[in-house]
């Protein structure tokens, strides 16, 4: 019988010796639980998880407005501490280093960028102010040292928000209005930008705190952004100066969103455009009742407005003068993706069927009996 290629043909027939260097296969598979078991157990322990280096800005604070505590600024060291008065106990000011600041914008134009302390040297002054709760020696930072471009991400909380967006997800009306009253901004190197403002806003109307909403308005804050005002995508691997998508988010477009009716007429009322456009916009996650599911992820308020139901919205932006008939909005940054046909359709032709009905009920209140 020929064996085939690279096989050796064995006759079952006759006695063959085993090998004494071949071990029995039950012996060998005997022994690799054993080999395995003792290379596991001389492995380290895996490392402990590494906490978080953020501050979640929603989790309240414990203000602390002892009058003893003070801001110092020790030249020798270059760094600010705070020091109670009373007892005489210091508490070190650390900066936090898992980003690394660049001076502003701001201070790289200023010939008064290079003066002691510095703008980030201020900054995260500021930051240990609110990690503290020492809310009230932010005057003290901005009056005694020469002021500073609130301007600024707070690297150390999650989300890098800047002081006004800490404030509102803080639910401190006083922080706020410190924040921009008239006295504080006069000290400011630079005002608060009308985006940092309208990011704010956005927020508020997130938490639909009526109280801060209407402290931003009064003080100057609009209900839209700018096509300039939304940063182009990253270029490189530093990131901290890109704001997650949703800061952009117009104000009216939350409010539909969370269908808040009190906050839909409050910011038309304050000159909101009935035919903001925005980019996208998400449903909630997850499989309850109340889950929104959002098809229509760029476009205008009014379509996000009929694909979630809000016919009272609907009727309402219409009467204030909405076009159904504009384009879609678009961002050269950014590539809209398409909306399900079925979708658009179903937006579209319920559209069209209530701006027909309410030209024919324009046209018959016009008729008069002679």
């Amino acid at each position: 019988m020929e064996p085939f290629i690279g096989f050796t043909y064995v006759n079952p027939d006759k006695n063959v010796q085993p090998d004494e260097n071949v071990q029995p296969e039950d012996e060998v598979l005997s022994k690799k639980p054993r080999e395995n078991v003792k290379q596991k157990s001389s492995l380290p322990p895996p490392p402990p998880p590494r906490p978080s280096p953020f501050i979640s800005p929603s989790v309240k604070i414990a203000v602390d407005e002892n009058p003893d505590w003070k801001l110092v600024w020790e030249e020798e060291a270059k760094t600010f501490y705070f020091y109670n008065r009373s007892n005489s106990v210091k508490q070190q000011i650390v900066p936090q280093t898992f980003f690394p600041r660049y001076p502003s914008k701001q201070a790289q134009g200023d010939s008064s960028g290079s003066e002691v302390p510095s703008q980030i040297q201020k900054e995260d002054a500021l930051e240990g102010i609110l990690k503290t709760g020492y809310f009230h020696l932010i005057p003290q930072l901005l009056h005694e040292y020469g002021g500073m471009d609130l301007n600024v991400q707070l690297l150390s909380f999650q989300g890098l928000p800047t002081p006004l967006e800490f404030a509102v997800e803080q639910e401190n009306t006083k922080l706020l209005e410190m924040l921009i009253d008239e006295e504080m901004v006069a000290t400011l190197t630079k005002v608060v930008d009308r985006a940092n403002l309208t990011r704010a806003l956005g927020r508020a109307v997130d938490r639909q705190d009526m109280a801060i909403v209407n402290v931003l308005l009064a003080n100057g804050a609009t209900c839209e952004f700018e096509d300039s005002d939304r940063p182009p995508p990253p270029t490189e691997c530093y990131f901290p100066e890109v704001y997650p998508e949703d800061d952009y988010m117009p104000p009216l477009v939350r409010a539909v969103k969370l269908g808040s009716m009190e906050l839909v007429r409050l910011l038309l009322a304050q000159g909101a455009d009935v035919n903001v456009g925005y980019h996208d916009l998400t449903g909630d996650l997850g499989f309850s009742p109340t889950s929104q599911i959002i098809d229509v992820r760029c476009g205008r308020v009014i379509q996000v407005a009929k694909e979630l139901g809000r016919q009272d919205m609907v009727e309402l932006f219409l009467e204030m003068g909405a076009d159904i008939h504009l384009p879609q909005p678009t961002w050269q940054f950014h590539d809209c993706p398409m909306i399900p046909r079925a979708v658009y359709f179903r937006v579209t032709a319920g559209l069209r069927e209530l701006e027909v009905a309410r030209e024919a009920t324009r046209d018959s209140d016009e008729w008069v009996l002679v």
